[in-house]
């Protein structure tokens, strides 16, 4: 789980879980454990204090961005890297939300994945085609 909360990608995916609550209030059961506050009638309360610790996190994740990834900045960065995985979980995420999380980051990191090789070939490829084109000015 820490090993994914450095990713940009599970940052967005929480972030968005945050949009879809402002959006739709009543999914709030859907993604987050909410029982206890169901039955205390407390869940205005929870959802919430959810939309706050996910800006938190927003937040806390922005200032991560923006610290340099030098040895010197380590301490700092593991500092927030706590902070955010205490932040989340906080939130209580269900399970299935959680594998599901992970299901979509696995789906999106396969698609970069592909991507960067496609990126890889068509790098190659141009470079073939200039060694041609540079081979074809020589004899003329």
């Amino acid at each position: 789980m820490k090993a994914l909360l450095k990713t940009r990608l599970f940052l967005g995916e929480v972030t968005s879980l945050g949009e879809k609550i402002v959006r739709t209030p009543g999914i709030i059961q859907k993604f987050f454990d909410c029982s206890e506050d169901i039955a205390e009638g407390r869940l205005e309360e929870k959802r919430k204090q959810i939309l706050y610790n996910i800006s938190k996190i927003r937040e806390l994740g922005s200032q991560l961005e923006r610290t340099p990834c030098d040895k010197k900045y380590s301490i700092a960065r593991s500092r927030f890297i706590v902070k955010i995985s205490c932040l989340i979980k906080d939130l209580n995420l269900l399970g299935k939300q959680t594998e599901r999380i992970i299901k979509n980051l696995r789906e999106k990191l396969r698609l970069l994945n592909k991507l960067e090789e496609e990126r890889e070939e068509l790098n190659f490829s141009l470079k073939h085609i200039k060694q041609i084109k540079q081979g074809i000015k020589r004899s003329c």
